[in-house]
Protein backbone atom coordinates (compact mmCIF):
# COMPACT_ATOMS: atom_id res chain seq x y z
CA UNK A 1 0.00 0.00 0.00
CA UNK A 2 3.15 2.24 1.05
CA UNK A 3 4.49 1.36 -2.02
CA UNK A 4 1.78 2.23 -4.55
CA UNK A 5 0.91 5.48 -2.64
CA UNK A 6 5.06 6.22 -3.26
CA UNK A 7 4.07 5.29 -6.69
CA UNK A 8 1.52 7.06 -7.04
CA UNK A 9 2.96 10.67 -5.57
CA UNK A 10 5.59 10.19 -8.33
CA UNK A 11 3.42 10.26 -10.85
CA UNK A 12 1.63 13.00 -9.48
CA UNK A 13 5.17 14.91 -9.07
CA UNK A 14 6.05 13.63 -12.40
CA UNK A 15 2.87 14.71 -14.30
CA UNK A 16 3.60 18.49 -12.17
CA UNK A 17 6.71 18.62 -13.51
CA UNK A 18 5.88 17.98 -16.56
CA UNK A 19 3.14 20.00 -16.97
CA UNK A 20 5.17 22.88 -15.61
CA UNK A 21 8.25 22.03 -18.05
CA UNK A 22 5.61 22.15 -20.76
CA UNK A 23 4.07 25.46 -19.17
CA UNK A 24 7.50 26.99 -19.21
CA UNK A 25 8.36 25.61 -22.79
CA UNK A 26 5.33 28.55 -24.30
CA UNK A 27 7.02 31.78 -24.58
CA UNK A 28 4.49 34.98 -23.90
CA UNK A 29 2.79 36.51 -26.79
CA UNK A 30 4.85 39.23 -28.50
CA UNK A 31 3.62 42.68 -27.82
CA UNK A 32 2.49 44.69 -30.80
CA UNK A 33 4.82 47.68 -30.74
CA UNK A 34 2.97 50.90 -31.42
CA UNK A 35 4.54 52.28 -35.24
CA UNK A 36 6.77 55.58 -34.30
CA UNK A 37 5.50 58.71 -35.62
CA UNK A 38 7.41 59.49 -38.96
CA UNK A 39 9.79 62.06 -38.36
CA UNK A 40 9.39 65.20 -40.78
CA UNK A 41 12.33 66.88 -42.25
CA UNK A 42 12.21 70.47 -42.01
CA UNK A 43 10.96 72.09 -45.19
CA UNK A 44 13.46 73.64 -46.65
CA UNK A 45 12.98 77.42 -47.89
CA UNK A 46 12.87 77.61 -51.63
CA UNK A 47 16.25 79.01 -53.42
CA UNK A 48 15.70 82.52 -54.74
CA UNK A 49 16.25 82.37 -58.79
CA UNK A 50 19.61 83.33 -59.67
CA UNK A 51 19.03 85.85 -62.60
CA UNK A 52 21.43 85.37 -65.31
CA UNK A 53 23.14 87.91 -66.86
CA UNK A 54 22.01 89.85 -69.82
CA UNK A 55 24.19 88.63 -73.04
CA UNK A 56 25.68 91.51 -74.85
CA UNK A 57 23.90 92.20 -78.75
CA UNK A 58 26.81 90.87 -80.35
CA UNK A 59 25.59 92.57 -83.30
CA UNK A 60 25.58 95.99 -81.82
CA UNK A 61 28.34 98.38 -80.26
CA UNK A 62 29.82 97.89 -76.97
CA UNK A 63 27.52 100.45 -75.18
CA UNK A 64 30.53 101.32 -73.01
CA UNK A 65 31.97 103.15 -76.08
CA UNK A 66 28.99 105.48 -76.27
CA UNK A 67 29.96 106.47 -72.39
CA UNK A 68 33.45 107.07 -72.85
CA UNK A 69 32.67 109.43 -75.94
CA UNK A 70 30.24 111.32 -73.91
CA UNK A 71 33.54 112.10 -71.14
CA UNK A 72 36.17 112.26 -73.94
CA UNK A 73 34.13 113.57 -76.93
CA UNK A 74 35.04 116.85 -78.50
CA UNK A 75 38.45 119.01 -78.72
CA UNK A 76 40.95 119.88 -76.36
CA UNK A 77 43.95 121.86 -76.40
CA UNK A 78 47.41 120.57 -75.20
CA UNK A 79 50.52 121.91 -74.26
CA UNK A 80 54.07 121.23 -72.79
CA UNK A 81 56.74 119.34 -73.61
CA UNK A 82 57.79 116.99 -76.82
CA UNK A 83 60.10 115.13 -78.26
CA UNK A 84 62.61 117.53 -80.52
CA UNK A 85 62.33 115.61 -83.96
CA UNK A 86 65.87 117.03 -85.20
CA UNK A 87 67.20 115.84 -81.71
CA UNK A 88 65.59 112.84 -79.89
CA UNK A 89 67.50 113.30 -76.71
CA UNK A 90 65.79 116.98 -76.40
CA UNK A 91 62.43 118.16 -75.49
CA UNK A 92 60.75 121.05 -76.59
CA UNK A 93 57.70 123.25 -76.17
CA UNK A 94 55.14 121.83 -77.92
CA UNK A 95 51.18 122.02 -78.66
CA UNK A 96 48.44 119.60 -80.26
CA UNK A 97 44.97 119.54 -80.98
CA UNK A 98 43.11 116.82 -80.45
CA UNK A 99 39.80 116.06 -81.23
CA UNK A 100 37.58 112.92 -80.35
CA UNK A 101 34.53 111.69 -82.04
CA UNK A 102 32.23 108.32 -82.00
CA UNK A 103 32.86 107.24 -85.83
CA UNK A 104 29.26 107.26 -87.33
CA UNK A 105 30.58 106.25 -90.69
CA UNK A 106 31.90 102.52 -88.71
CA UNK A 107 28.41 102.13 -87.27
CA UNK A 108 29.57 103.61 -83.63
CA UNK A 109 32.29 100.99 -83.24
CA UNK A 110 35.11 103.01 -82.87
CA UNK A 111 36.02 105.92 -81.05
CA UNK A 112 37.81 108.34 -83.56
CA UNK A 113 40.22 110.40 -82.46
CA UNK A 114 42.52 113.21 -84.66
CA UNK A 115 45.64 115.07 -83.40
CA UNK A 116 47.81 117.62 -85.27
CA UNK A 117 50.99 118.79 -83.39
CA UNK A 118 53.20 121.64 -85.34
CA UNK A 119 56.50 120.44 -84.75
CA UNK A 120 58.95 123.19 -86.21
CA UNK A 121 58.43 123.25 -90.22
CA UNK A 122 56.15 120.02 -89.72
CA UNK A 123 52.97 119.30 -88.41
CA UNK A 124 52.79 116.10 -86.61
CA UNK A 125 49.39 114.16 -87.78
CA UNK A 126 47.50 110.95 -86.45
CA UNK A 127 44.39 109.10 -86.63
CA UNK A 128 43.91 106.33 -84.04
CA UNK A 129 40.46 104.06 -83.55
CA UNK A 130 39.27 102.76 -80.20
CA UNK A 131 37.32 100.09 -79.25
CA UNK A 132 36.12 97.73 -76.58
CA UNK A 133 36.80 93.93 -77.35
CA UNK A 134 34.07 92.66 -74.52
CA UNK A 135 35.68 88.92 -74.50
CA UNK A 136 39.63 90.04 -73.63
CA UNK A 137 37.19 92.99 -71.40
CA UNK A 138 40.26 95.10 -73.37
CA UNK A 139 40.07 98.42 -74.88
CA UNK A 140 42.01 98.88 -78.15
CA UNK A 141 43.76 101.39 -80.16
CA UNK A 142 44.97 101.27 -83.77
CA UNK A 143 46.86 104.38 -85.08
CA UNK A 144 48.72 105.73 -88.22
CA UNK A 145 50.13 109.02 -89.36
CA UNK A 146 51.19 111.52 -91.63
CA UNK A 147 55.37 110.10 -91.38
CA UNK A 148 54.47 106.39 -92.08
CA UNK A 149 54.10 105.28 -88.74
CA UNK A 150 51.65 102.79 -87.29
CA UNK A 151 51.22 101.52 -83.64
CA UNK A 152 48.43 99.21 -81.92
CA UNK A 153 48.00 99.04 -78.20
CA UNK A 154 45.83 98.18 -75.46
CA UNK A 155 44.69 98.63 -71.70
CA UNK A 156 42.98 97.14 -69.30
CA UNK A 157 40.60 100.44 -68.68
CA UNK A 158 40.90 103.61 -66.41
CA UNK A 159 41.63 102.37 -62.39
CA UNK A 160 42.09 105.60 -59.92
CA UNK A 161 41.41 107.66 -62.49
CA UNK A 162 44.18 106.56 -64.79
CA UNK A 163 44.41 105.02 -67.87
CA UNK A 164 47.67 102.94 -69.17
CA UNK A 165 48.13 102.19 -73.05
CA UNK A 166 50.52 99.53 -73.55
CA UNK A 167 51.94 98.34 -76.83
CA UNK A 168 54.01 98.07 -80.22
CA UNK A 169 54.63 100.56 -82.40
CA UNK A 170 56.57 101.01 -86.20
CA UNK A 171 58.59 103.98 -87.83
CA UNK A 172 59.24 104.54 -91.66
CA UNK A 173 61.66 106.86 -90.68
CA UNK A 174 63.65 105.24 -88.33
CA UNK A 175 67.35 105.34 -88.92
CA UNK A 176 68.20 102.32 -86.26
CA UNK A 177 68.64 98.91 -86.37
CA UNK A 178 65.75 98.32 -85.91
CA UNK A 179 62.36 100.39 -86.92
CA UNK A 180 59.59 98.78 -84.30
CA UNK A 181 59.78 99.94 -80.93
CA UNK A 182 57.39 99.52 -77.16
CA UNK A 183 55.33 102.13 -76.61
CA UNK A 184 53.15 103.15 -73.57
CA UNK A 185 50.90 106.01 -73.17
CA UNK A 186 49.96 107.28 -69.81
CA UNK A 187 46.61 109.36 -69.21
CA UNK A 188 45.73 110.72 -65.99
CA UNK A 189 42.05 112.09 -65.67
CA UNK A 190 41.97 112.76 -61.72
CA UNK A 191 41.36 116.13 -63.28
CA UNK A 192 38.86 115.74 -65.85
CA UNK A 193 39.01 119.91 -66.49
CA UNK A 194 43.11 119.45 -66.96
CA UNK A 195 43.90 115.95 -68.35
CA UNK A 196 47.57 114.74 -68.13
CA UNK A 197 49.05 112.63 -71.03
CA UNK A 198 52.54 111.51 -71.21
CA UNK A 199 54.09 108.61 -74.00
CA UNK A 200 57.11 106.88 -73.89
CA UNK A 201 58.86 104.33 -76.66
CA UNK A 202 61.56 102.30 -76.33
CA UNK A 203 63.64 99.97 -78.53
CA UNK A 204 64.52 97.07 -76.14
CA UNK A 205 61.55 97.61 -73.82
CA UNK A 206 63.67 97.82 -71.10
CA UNK A 207 65.07 102.12 -71.44
CA UNK A 208 62.38 104.61 -72.36
CA UNK A 209 62.52 107.64 -74.03
CA UNK A 210 59.80 110.20 -73.29
CA UNK A 211 58.35 111.54 -76.10
CA UNK A 212 55.66 114.22 -75.03
CA UNK A 213 54.80 114.88 -71.19
CA UNK A 214 51.56 117.64 -72.10
CA UNK A 215 48.77 118.40 -70.27
CA UNK A 216 45.07 118.67 -71.84
CA UNK A 217 42.47 121.19 -71.64
CA UNK A 218 38.68 121.19 -73.29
Amino acid sequence: MKKNITIALALVLGTSAALADKHSEKKAPDMKKAPEPKKEEPKKAPEPKKEEPKKADASKPDPQIAEVAKMIGGTWKCAGKVMDPTNPAAMIDGKATITNKVAADLDKWWLQTNLSAPMGKVTYKSVAYTTFNPLEKKWMRFSVDNMGGAEWTSSTGVKDGKLVWEGDSVSQMAMGPSNKAKVRHSEDMTDPKNVKMKGEMSMDGKTWMVGYDVACKK
